[in-house]
C-alpha cells in the first residue's frame, strides 16, 4: 500500500488557537487488489473524509458495506471503525482528517449523506492544505480550518434533485397561500396546477413538512379563520368565504371541531 502523508507538527496535540476544529492530517493512499486497511475505534479520534480518485473499493459507512468508485466521497465520525478494501487492480483515494471540540457537530451541521457521488474534485484545495499542514503559526492554523470548509463545500456536489424538490415545495406553498379562499383548493387542485401525480406530491410534501397536503391546507384555513374572528368584526359568512368554505354551516362545524366553540362563541371569548 502506497501512501503520501502530511500531518500537523504534533498530530496528537491540538493547537492552542481557539477554533471549533483543527486540521489533523491529509494525504493520498494507493491500494492494490485485495489490500485492506482497518483501524479500530480507539485510534480514530477525528473526523475523516475520503475522496475516491480511481479504481473500486469497499468500505463500511454507518455500519453498512458500500462499494465505491471514482468521485465517490464518504466520511467517518470520531470513534467509528475505519475499513477499506481494494476491489480493482489499484485504488487511489485522497483523505483528510480534522479533530477538535466541535469536529463531529460541525460535520453533522452540513447534513450531508454519509456517502455520495460528487461532480468536482477540489484538487487545488487539497494541495494547498498539504503545503501548509505542518505550519503551526496561528494564521496558518486558521487557514487550514478555512480550507477544510471550502473542501466541504465541494462535497455537496450539484444536487439538482434536491434543488428541484425545494423549488417544487416553494411552488406548492405559494399556491396554497394564494388560493386559501378558493373552495377548490385541495390535493387535486395542486396536482393539476403543478403537473405531478397525487402520490408524488404527497410524498414530497410529507417529507419536507411532516404533514399531508390536506392537513396543511386545513391548518392554514384555521389560522386565517381564527385571525379574522379575533381581529375583525367581519360577518361569519364572509369569513367563511375568505377561508374557502361554500357553506357557513360547514365552516362553523370546522371551527367547533378545532376549538370546541362555534365561530361566534370563539369570537366572544377571544374579545373578552
Amino acid at each position: 500500500m502506497g501512501k503520501t502523508f502530511f500531518t500537523r507538527q504534533v498530530s496528537q496535540e491540538r493547537p492552542l488557537i481557539p477554533l471549533p476544529f483543527y486540521a489533523h492530517s491529509t494525504g493520498v493512499s494507493v491500494n492494490k487488489r485485495g489490500e485492506a486497511k482497518f483501524k479500530g475505534r480507539l485510534l480514530n479520534q477525528f473526523v475523516e473524509i475520503r475522496w475516491i480518485l480511481s479504481g473500486l473499493c469497499e468500505t463500511i459507512v454507518a455500519n453498512k458495506k458500500v462499494v465505491l468508485g471514482p468521485n465517490h466521497v464518504f466520511y467517518n465520525l470520531s470513534g467509528e471503525e475505519r475499513f477499506l478494501t481494494c476491489l480493482s487492480d489499484e485504488c487511489t483515494s485522497r483523505w483528510l482528517c480534522f479533530d477538535g471540540p466541535l469536529a463531529d457537530a460541525f460535520m453533522f451541521s452540513y447534513q450531508y449523506p454519509r456517502h455520495q457521488i460528487v461532480d468536482v474534485y477540489p484538487e487545488a484545495l487539497f494541495n494547498e492544505l498539504e503545503s501548509i499542514m505542518s505550519d503551526s503559526s496561528p494564521l496558518q492554523i486558521r487557514r487550514k480550518s478555512a480550507i477544510i470548509m471550502e473542501i466541504l463545500a465541494y462535497m455537496a456536489g450539484e444536487d439538482n434533485t434536491v434543488q428541484s424538490t425545494e423549488k417544487l415545495i416553494r411552488q406548492i406553498l405559494t399556491l396554497i397561500r394564494a388560493n386559501i379562499s378558493n373552495p377548490e383548493l385541495g390535493i387535486e387542485f395542486l396536482c393539476d396546477a403543478i403537473g405531478i401525480s397525487r402520490a408524488t406530491l404527497t410524498r414530497i410534501f410529507q417529507t419536507h413538512t411532516n404533514l399531508s397536503p390536506g392537513r396543511y391546507i386545513l391548518n392554514m384555513k384555521l389560522q386565517k379563520a381564527l385571525g379574522l374572528l379575533e381581529g375583525s368584526d367581519l360577518p361569519i359568512e364572509l369569513i367563511s368565504r375568505e377561508c374557502g368554505f361554500h357553506d357557513p354551516r360547514t365552516f362553523s362545524r370546522f371551527i367547533k371541531r378545532s376549538t370546541g366553540l362555534g365561530p361566534m362563541a370563539y369570537r366572544k371569548e377571544a374579545h373578552s
